[in-house]
């Protein structure tokens, strides 16, 4: 990972499958992510951190985001393009 990341500051994009995997790799590095982003499941929790709506990235600019997604791999891209 990069020095220069605030490793306070991950934000797991995609909190299905991919974004477990994202999570648990993380883990072993020691580090912990701040929230999750994904549209289905706002307002829920995973491990205890909280899953907010995408548009969550248009407030938070100083965030490094892991993009954990499959199929709507597209959808994700498109709607990052235009944050």
């Amino acid at each position: 990972m990069d020095k220069n990341i605030d490793k306070e500051n991950i934000v797991i994009y995609g909190a299905g499958a991919y974004g477990e995997i994202a999570y648990y790799c993380l883990q072993k590095k020691k580090i912990n992510p701040k929230c999750f982003v994904d549209r289905k499941f706002v307002g829920e929790k995973k491990f205890g951190l909280n899953i907010f709506e995408p548009e969550y990235i248009k407030c938070a600019k100083d965030d490094f985001y892991v993009i954990a997604v499959g199929q709507s791999y597209s959808e994700v891209l498109a709607f990052l393009k235009k944050s």
